[in-house]
């Protein structure tokens, strides 16, 4: 009796406290004092932790977008107001002659207290000429540098300028039909007999047919002074003993895509290919050369071209470009500047300003140059 009597007792009283411990630990009840004091204080822990945290980052998002405020204010500081705003308008904006024109341009209006924007830029709509124009006079700018595209309603957009009392200076190609303000570029009788001399110059007895690549519309070649020098100077000419026919056909260079086709047909067709290839644009050259370099034609076609981009320089370089007429980039942008600036202090400005130009061949091609200059893809 008296061990049934332990073994009754013990079962519900008798195992170790280690075990009953751990029982307790493991099912979370029955904890002792000193337990449950370590466990609130390990909560309160834990919430000051991430009270800490929470407080560090939100004071960390509030100086960095302090500091964001602050350099937008600084920003804002260094935004200057300009007393002048010009607008430069050109189809083929994009090119690297135009981009250069342009910095020019916007660099020398700097310093007289102006403004340039490349118009169309910005916009997500690629305008026309005359829309770009319409824009321009909407807006009231204080003068507008245009290349002009041949089109009769521009004509009509710069005489709307001009009533408005919105100087216009014409660049690169001139307007003279109508009331613009003053013209910037190369005089285009002395630019026609320097391609006509260049031009006679590099036929010899097995030359039969000089292509010049116009921007005017076909069957408007004769209006093109370049052109019609030349023509006139290789009917002249008795360097041949025969005659030679001369012809002028237009390119879009506004699109790159659309003037290396046109030209790369021209080249590969063997009715069409010239021995004389005159090039008036800087596009038209580039694609004159890549197109004879890409179909190893070299030697087939002498390409006469216009300005010094480094594909253009790398051309004459390896004996694919003859010769290229540099015009003076820099120098048309800032003299555009300077006539607005005249033509706003004295009420009036010289009718042109010449633009100096340099012929560019192997003979001094090292002057121009470099070997580590971008090569043309």
């Amino acid at each position: 009796m008296c061990i049934t009597k332990y073994t009754i007792w013990q079962i519900p009283h008798g195992k170790p406290e280690r075990e009953k411990s751990q029982v307790n630990k493991k099912f979370g009840y029955n904890r002792s004092g000193t337990d449950r004091e370590y466990s609130v204080g390990r909560s309160k822990m834990l919430i000051a932790i991430s009270v800490v945290i929470l407080f560090l980052v939100t004071a960390f998002g509030l100086l960095y977008y302090n500091a964001k405020v602050e350099e937008f204010k600084l920003e804002s500081v260094k935004t200057q107001e300009y007393a002048h705003y010009y607008v430069m308008i050109t189809e083929n904006r994009n090119t690297q002659f135009w981009k250069n024109v342009y910095e020019s341009a916007k660099t020398a209006a700097a310093e007289d207290d102006a403004y340039v924007e490349m118009m169309g830029d910005n916009l997500s709509t690629d305008y026309s000429v005359a829309d770009l124009m319409r824009i321009a006079i909407a807006s009231k700018v204080n003068g507008i540098i245009l290349e002009p595209d041949g089109d009769a309603e521009t004509v009509d957009l710069i005489n709307e300028a001009s009533a408005a009392g919105i100087p216009v200076i014409t660049v690169s190609e001139d307007e003279i039909q109508s009331s613009r303000t003053s013209f910037v570029g190369v005089n285009s009788y002395s630019l026609g007999q320097k391609y006509a001399s260049e031009v006679v110059k590099d036929m010899d007895k097995d030359t039969r047919s000089i292509l010049v690549l116009t921007n005017v519309q076909d069957g408007a070649a004769e209006e093109n002074t370049v052109f019609t020098a030349i023509k006139e100077r290789v009917a002249q000419s008795s360097v041949s003993g025969h005659n030679v026919v001369v012809t002028a056909t237009n390119i879009n260079s506004n699109k790159d895509f659309d003037a290396e086709e046109k030209i790369r047909n021209i080249i590969l067709n063997s009715d069409t290919m010239p021995d004389i290839l005159v090039c008036l644009d800087a596009t038209d050259t580039e694609c004159a050369f890549l197109s004879v370099r890409e179909y190893n034609l070299v030697g087939d076609v002498t390409i006469i071209g216009y300005y010094s981009t480094d594909t253009i320089l790398e051309g004459i370089k390896k004996n694919v470009i003859e010769s290229t007429f540099a015009v003076d980039a820099e120098g048309m942008g800032e003299k555009c500047i300077y006539a607005l600036k005249e033509f706003r202090e004295m009420g009036r400005v010289s009718d042109s300003f010449n633009v100096d130009m340099t012929l560019i061949n192997s003979d001094n091609i090292s002057q121009y140059y470099s070997p580590e200059a971008t090569p043309a893809e």
